[in-house]
């Protein structure tokens, strides 16, 4: 038996716990209630200063703008220390999501602010760059004001290297609070707000790497040195067409020197005995060539391989060791373009237009500088250098706003690949091979592939009016996994005749003739070669593995006004055609310097098709039926697509559902009624 003590002792121990727990439970809550005070505070401050901002930002306040950037950013890291001890009430689950939410928006608002924090000095030289972009100059930009922000950028970059982690995290936060059902309405409101912004944030994500790189790339703490490349692609070669010219630009703390371009044999011919570089076997046979110079180096069709070996190679011809910052190449269809853009240019006496502009490059450079001008042959391409002048003296004219139309030029033609970059600068590489403008064939081994590179050896200007169609079928034959690649050729040496102002000796291109390379996936194994409906061959095929292709090599003549197919028929490894069991994926590169190719691709994997995604639709029809997958159409870019299989169990499943449903409905509705 307890007694009277006992009861005594037990009653007051039971009180005095019940005190203990009183206390703490009290004690929790004031220490929950003024961190959830301050929340109030800190959140009804930040909203107001988010308005402010935008009134300085349109009164062009800027010094005070810097004052609430920082003003928001000490109260966003506030805010999450406050909600970062709220402990008790957060035990409640919808309380819960609500404060991890805020938590979430905090860490943006203080990433961001933080990010504008740090690059702010770049645009205190010049706060114009900020609003006035229909007024703003940059390349006519006095040279004291450019070099200044040029330099504020190299000053900044250990702490852009943060900046671009925060802009990863900002896309991590959104990505992973896009669900916010469990939420408050002005939270779920901040959140749409915030959602509606994600791709823009990707956009800066995307050119963060070459905004790093500016200085490097604007000659800034060093000059820095570019090689421009004029492959004419009415005269195709691997990595766009046939170098005819070359230019140099120097670019000194942001401010670009006179554009010098030179006829290429100028160069060359200077080298003839001193420089013996053995060339590829097809130009030494076909061109008849001893050695190799500038004007055939472009040979790998992986432009950052042949950029590199042209720098190294022009360095050599020139006898000039400063370093190259960068290798461009474009062609005549880019350069129409930006002429297109100013309606119509007067270059010595003759006017430009898109629509001539190919043409008459060809026509002047080849006769008129003989027939009508008297030039000498060294100096037959001088217009190119005029233009250049004239081209770069508009464009500099040409405020911040206007430039960003001359920048959608040249991307559209990047996508094309009528214009190829290659950077020494790491970052700046890497950005152009994010953007698929650096002319880089894919290293991705886990994906079928082809692609299909002419070498235009003495057909002239003719390649304009060569149609390239391109079919591609992939089935199972007797358990392995068959590709089949026809390329179907189209001289239209009639067209040529009547519709070209500039005439090549027409001996040169009665036939069209071409080292051409077709390259599939590593390991892929030819089974036969059949041309048009001659029995199957494979003799004289070259047989090479590079850029991590393997790749069948041949020379092929196509007489004039004649089409002619040549059909491969290969295996594809294996280890590949096992990973094509559960997902499928096809990347087609097209040449650069290739005005399109009409393409037509047929997948039969015998499996049922859960998803697929082709990337830039544009041109092509799409559809999926009985297992298959079709495209067809015509394309100026890369394509890749993308397909995944329904397992068994899946195929399993949806029968199942499929046969409940249709008994369901049997059941319901009656047959008759």
């Amino acid at each position: 038996m307890i007694n009277i003590k006992d009861k005594k002792f037990i009653k007051y121990s039971i009180m005095g716990f019940l005190s203990l727990i009183g206390f703490i439970l009290l004690l929790s809550i004031i220490l929950n209630i003024i961190p959830a005070y301050n929340i109030y505070k800190l959140s009804k401050s930040i909203q107001p200063n988010i308005t402010l901002l935008e009134i300085q930002f349109n009164k062009k306040d800027f010094d005070n703008l810097k004052i609430t950037i920082k003003k928001i950013n000490n109260d966003s890291i506030t805010l999450k220390q406050n909600l970062n001890n709220l402990k008790i009430i957060t035990i409640i689950s919808q309380i819960s999501n609500n404060v991890e939410s805020a938590k979430a928006l905090s860490d943006i608002v203080t990433l961001a602010t933080d990010s504008i924090i740090k690059v702010y000095p770049v645009f205190e030289e010049d706060y114009s760059i900020l609003y006035d972009t229909s007024n703003v100059k940059i390349i006519s930009m006095p040279k004291e004001k450019k070099a200044k922000i040029i330099a504020s950028i190299y000053k900044i970059q250990p702490d852009l290297d943060e900046v671009n982690k925060n802009i990863n995290k900002v896309l991590d936060l959104i990505k992973s609070n896009k669900d916010n059902k469990d939420t408050i309405k002005p939270i779920q409101d901040i959140w749409s707000k915030i959602n509606s912004q994600y791709s823009n944030v990707e956009k800066i994500q995307k050119i963060f790497p070459l905004i790093k790189a500016l200085p490097d790339l604007l000659g800034t703490p060093k000059n820095s040195k570019y090689l421009f490349l004029f492959e004419n692609n009415t005269e195709l070669r691997p990595t766009g067409g046939f170098i005819g010219s070359y230019g140099i630009v120097n670019i000194s703390e942001g401010n670009i020197g006179r554009v010098f371009t030179d006829n290429i044999y100028n160069l060359d011919n200077a080298n003839i005995n001193r420089l013996k570089i053995t060339p590829p076997e097809p130009i030494k046979e076909h061109l008849n060539q001893s050695y190799l110079y500038l004007r055939d180096a472009n040979w790998n069709p992986d432009y950052e391989e042949s950029a590199n070996y042209l720098a190294n190679l022009y360095k050599k011809e020139s006898r000039n060791q400063y370093p190259i910052t960068g290798v461009i190449a474009l062609t005549p269809s880019a350069i129409q373009d930006i002429i297109g853009y100013f309606g119509e240019i007067d270059v010595m006496g003759t006017k430009f237009n898109k629509e001539n502009a190919t043409d008459l490059l060809n026509y002047e450079t080849k006769f008129a500088y003989w027939e009508t001008r008297g030039i000498s042959e060294s100096k037959r391409k001088i217009i190119i250098q005029k233009m250049a002048d004239i081209l770069f003296e508009k464009i500099k004219s040409l405020s911040l706003s206007k430039i960003n139309d001359i920048a959608n030029i040249i991307a559209s033609n990047l996508d094309k690949k009528q214009i190829l970059l290659y950077f020494n600068n790491k970052d700046a590489e890497q950005f152009a091979i994010n953007n698929n403008w650096a002319g880089k064939m894919t290293a991705n081994n886990n994906s079928d592939y082809f692609a299909v590179v002419d070498a235009n050896l003495s057909s002239g200007k003719s390649d304009p009016y060569i149609d390239r169609n391109i079919d591609y079928d992939l089935r199972y034959v007797n358990n392995e996994l068959v590709a089949t690649l026809s390329l179907t050729y189209k001289h239209r040496y009639d067209d040529y005749i009547k519709n070209t102002i500039y005439q090549d000796n027409l001996s040169y291109v009665q036939e069209y003739k071409s080292y051409t390379r077709v390259y599939v996936p590593e390991g892929s194994k030819l089974n036969s070669l059949q041309i048009d409906d001659n029995p199957p061959s494979i003799d004289n095929i070259d047989f090479k593995n590079e850029n991590g292709k393997t790749s069948f090599g041949f020379y092929m003549v196509i007489p004039k006004n004649e089409t002619v197919t040549y059909k491969f028929e290969y295996i594809i490894p294996k280890e590949l055609a096992d990973k094509f069991k559960k997902e499928y994926s096809l990347i087609y590169q097209k040449q650069a310097g290739v005005y399109f190719n009409k393409i037509n691709v047929n997948i039969d994997l015998n499996k049922a098709i859960e998803s697929y995604s082709i990337s830039n639709d544009t041109g092509l029809t799409f559809n999926t039926y009985n297992k298959k997958i079709n495209f067809n159409g015509t394309t100026n870019s890369d394509r890749t697509i993308d397909v995944k299989f329904y397992s068994n169990s899946d195929i399993g499943y949806l029968q199942n559902v499929i046969k409940k449903n249709y008994l369901s409905f049997r059941k319901e509705t009656p047959l008759g009624n």
